[in-house]
């Protein structure tokens, strides 16, 4: 057989296999968007159920902050009513979850499968090269996360030593005080004890949350917008601080690692509004658009001067944010000035992590 058919059968067979690759890529993605369909569904109907039982919760607590025996019959008949529909709701809201959490998982599998497709029939196709691209992709990845893995390690340790570590130091100090006044005046001895007792609760209560922001149960397998929702709501509760959400229920997911690193950054701003700001209420924007995820995280507090320099240990809330949206290869910027509150806005790129659920 003469060189130049040779070569013609080996280009015509290249060929074949990569159309044959791309085949199974589109078959791939055909049987994703139809899981990623009802796993839409599923996530507007718990939606919907957890909006019920969250009205139904507050209706009842509502008619037990009155005496029952100041309650009319009927209004007693209507509490047992809304009782009863509280255990139907959560069960709904169990299987709806599982159901969820199903979806996801086949549905990142699938994307998977699909993803290592595309990638055989970009080399078919000659647009890898075989001299070991990809593993230098890898090794940056790897690099990118250990520094990743490094930053969350300092802000941790930031924050307990901030947090639940100051509240025991000053825990051990007032005992050692109780110790001294046992024999002097044991009179003054409970209130100090109540003190005590409270200063742990609080201390306890950051310690679960520390665990909670670790790995938020909802985040890998409900994604940003169903996290949010529930992060802003125990926030609200928490902290008494009112929390406005906006954002696409249906947003679409995009690489694992930038929904995780968006919302850290959401969270330790949220953080400083806590800690720094005294407003009475935040609003939390989350839009995407034009390739971007753009947020949005604006407060009504006292505010501060953004241009002067910021005293030793009580920037590290904004130097977190920088580190995390520079890793994203966002952009992060802070708008403040004395008594007009603060603005933290974050533009991260992701047209290119568009197939991720």
């Amino acid at each position: 057989m003469p060189a130049e058919d040779e070569s013609g059968v080996v280009s015509a067979t290249i060929e074949t296999a990569r159309a044959l690759a791309l085949e199974h890529v589109a078959a791939l993605f055909r049987l994703y968007e139809q899981i990623r369909q009802v796993h839409r569904e599923h996530l507007t109907r718990l939606q919907d159920v957890e909006n019920q039982l969250q009205a139904v919760t507050r209706q009842i607590a509502a008619m037990r902050a009155v005496p029952l025996d100041s309650l009319e019959s009927r209004q007693v008949l209507d509490l047992v009513d809304l009782e009863d529909q509280v255990q139907p709701l959560r069960q709904q809201q169990e299987w709806l979850a599982e159901r969820l959490v199903q979806e996801a998982s086949a549905a990142r599998k699938i994307q998977a499968v699909a993803h290592q497709s595309e990638l055989a029939a970009g080399y078919l196709g000659g647009d890898l090269s075989e001299g070991g691209g990809v593993t230098d992709l890898t090794e940056l990845a790897e690099v990118q996360m250990l520094q990743a893995q490094e930053d969350e390690r300092r802000r941790l340790a930031r924050d307990v030593h901030d947090g639940p570590a100051q509240v025991l130091a000053n825990a051990v100090f007032s005992l050692e005080w109780c110790k001294r006044m046992l024999d002097r005046n044991p009179g003054q001895l409970k209130a100090e004890l109540e003190n005590i007792e409270h200063d742990l609760r609080i201390g306890l209560d950051d310690v679960r949350q520390f665990i909670y922001d670790l790995s938020p149960v909802s985040f890998t397998e409900l994604g940003l917008a169903v996290t949010l929702r529930r992060y802003l709501q125990k926030f609200s509760d928490r902290t008494h601080i009112v929390t406005n959400l906006s954002i696409d229920p249906e947003l679409e997911r995009v690489n694992a690692q930038v929904e995780m690193g968006v919302f850290r950054i959401i969270q330790e701003a949220l953080q400083n509004v806590r800690k720094h700001s005294r407003g009475s209420s935040v609003n939390l924007s989350v839009v995407r658009e034009n390739g971007l995820l753009e947020v949005v995280i604006s407060d009504d507090g006292v505010g501060f001067d953004a241009s002067a320099p910021r005293a030793s240990g009580t920037h590290f809330g904004m130097v977190s944010m920088s580190e995390r949206a520079r890793l994203l290869h966002g952009e992060l910027t802070i708008d403040s000035k004395p008594g007009a509150g603060t603005r933290v806005s974050l533009r991260v790129p992701v047209s290119e992590l568009a197939r991720e659920i």
